[in-house]
């Protein structure tokens, strides 16, 4: 375990945009919980201060564009959605 942390903070400058990353395939349903990148976030940020502002961005404008992805997905397929046969209505 401790291997893995090295690892992980050794190339924390690449941490926000992996942050980022799952937080937009969240938005698209994958198995992502957007409260365990958060926390991540934090124990990074609260290891390496100098990037809190960066893990504050990544964790603020994912979890704000998986939020509007969902809410697109919902808008646009919704209709759809109801027709489908896996989802008996």
């Amino acid at each position: 375990m401790t291997e893995i942390i090295a690892l992980i903070e050794n190339h924390i400058e690449y941490a926000p945009w992996i942050i980022f990353g799952l937080l937009l395939l969240a938005g698209f349903n994958f198995p992502i919980s957007e409260d365990g990148m958060l926390f991540v976030a934090a124990t990074l940020a609260s290891r390496t201060p100098e990037h809190l502002l960066y893990l504050f961005g990544a964790v603020y404008a994912g979890a704000y564009a998986s939020d509007l992805i969902c809410y697109g997905l919902g808008r646009v397929l919704g209709e759809r959605l109801i027709h489908w046969r896996f989802f008996p209505s």
